[in-house]
Order: structure tokens, then sequence, then C-alpha cells
């Protein structure tokens, strides 16, 4: 009789551990993130959230026990001191936007999670992304964020000007073009002097 009280007492208890988990498994778990409302570069963009919107339903899809939750209408002007308050109050979003030029200042607050585990597990191909801009998210050799979005910087050269000026310039060779920079950089244009000495190289 004590012996089927004490198998009887196992089983139960295990049963309510097995029941535990699969309660805890099925609960769901929510994922904040933290974002600003208007466009990185200061132009209207209608398709901020449309982005992010799809992002959260693919992940939710895949993710059926998680959900995602931001807070939606902070400026971008306002979002650093969201942000910082958030931090202080212990409550920061577990992934969040961050400005390129506060990045220093957030990773220096040990407020990011060192991303390369997280990367090798997931397997992200690092070459999807240009090198500079995954570089801008590292610090000690630690990858402590990803670029969302790049805005690339573009130099023109109008060669028919420079043809008409006799100015020679070589394709593919920027360097070539710094002292033709420097010199049209300023607010005055070229002496004479400079643009023979820029026809005679």
């Amino acid at each position: 009789m004590k012996k089927r009280y004490i198998i009887l007492s196992v089983l139960l208890m295990i049963l309510v551990i097995i029941s535990g988990i699969f309660i805890y498994q099925k609960k769901q778990k929510v994922i904040t993130i933290g974002i600003y409302s208007d466009s990185s570069w200061d132009v209207p963009n209608d398709n901020e959230y449309k982005f992010i919107d799809y992002v959260v339903k693919k992940f939710e899809k895949e993710n059926p026990n998680v959900k995602v939750k931001y807070e939606s209408g902070i400026n971008k002007n306002d979002y650093l001191e969201w942000l910082s308050q958030k931090i202080v109050d212990n409550k920061a979003p577990d992934v969040f936007i961050v400005p390129s030029e506060q990045f220093g200042f957030l990773s220096s607050l040990g407020t990011m999670r060192n991303l390369n585990y997280f990367m090798d597990l997931s397997g992200l191909n690092t070459d999807d992304y240009y090198p500079t801009n995954l570089k801008a998210g590292m610090s000690a050799g630690k990858q402590y964020a990803l670029p969302l979005e790049s805005n690339p910087m573009m130099m023109c050269v109008n060669t028919d000007l420079l043809k008409k000026e006799h100015i020679h310039f070589y394709h593919g060779n920027l360097l070539n073009f710094c002292p033709i920079m420097a010199m049209f950089n300023r607010n005055s244009l070229p002496t004479l002097k400079e643009l023979r000495f820029l026809k005679a190289s």
C-alpha cells in the first residue's frame, strides 16, 4: 500500500511538471521594439511603418508564441530622450533603432548585447551588408547593431565640363579628382593659374 502511494505521488509530480512545461511553452512571450515615426533623413516616408509591420507579421507567423509590440508616433527628435528614459527605468525595448550618431554613447552604457553569437546561430550572411555599414555597428570587434537603412552618398562628375576646360579625369580613380574637388569646394572659383596647373597635369 505504501509502495503504491509513493508510485502514485511520483506519477502525479511528473504529470504536474509536464503540465507546467506545456503551459510555459504555450504562454505567449512579448518582444518590444523601439522605433521612431519619421524618416532618418528628415524626408516624408509613408512606408516606414509598412516595412516594420511586414517584418513583425512575418516574425509572428514563424514564431506563433511570440507577440511583437511597438510604440508608434514617437518623433525622431524625441526618440533619444524616450529611449534614454526607457533605459533609466529598466524598460528598454528588446530591439531598438540606434541613431548612428548615438551608437558610441549607447554601446558604452552597456545597453546593447553582442550579436555575434546570434548572427552565427541564425546563419546571417554578413556579405548581404555593405562592409562599411556593418562596421558602423561594431565596437571593439563585436557587432552590437545591424544596419536597417542606408543612405548612400554619391559623387557625380560632369565630364563634359571638365573636357571643356581641358581637365583630364581618369574614371574609377577618385584620388585623381581630389585636387580638382579641393579647388571647386571653396566659395570662390579656381584661379586661372590653378586651372592651367590642372590642365598641365
